[in-house]
């Protein structure tokens, strides 16, 4: 099974950095889903529910994180998602 994480970027007239990764509970990062230089629209992120040596993560509840860097600074959101087998 996958989620897609997925974001709009609003008013862009450049293209911008921007990152979805997945955390532990602990605070560590386990995947960098995505990083990418994007411009105004939808951008999408499918996570596999594997860490970046692609192995399967146990289950457990994990944290994502979307920043993107903008004029004004780094912007970001987050939330919970639950991994079970």
């Amino acid at each position: 099974d996958t989620v897609t994480l997925s974001f709009e970027l609003l008013r862009v007239t450049s293209p911008v950095p921007a990152a979805v990764e997945i955390y532990d509970l602990s605070g560590r990062r386990v995947r960098l889903v995505r990083q990418v230089e994007g411009t105004s629209g939808l951008v999408e992120s499918v996570w596999d529910g594997r860490d970046d040596a692609g192995a399967l993560v146990p289950p457990g509840t994990y944290l994502y994180r979307i920043a993107v860097q903008a004029d004004g600074g780094e912007e970001t959101s987050g939330g919970c998602i639950a991994v079970a087998y």
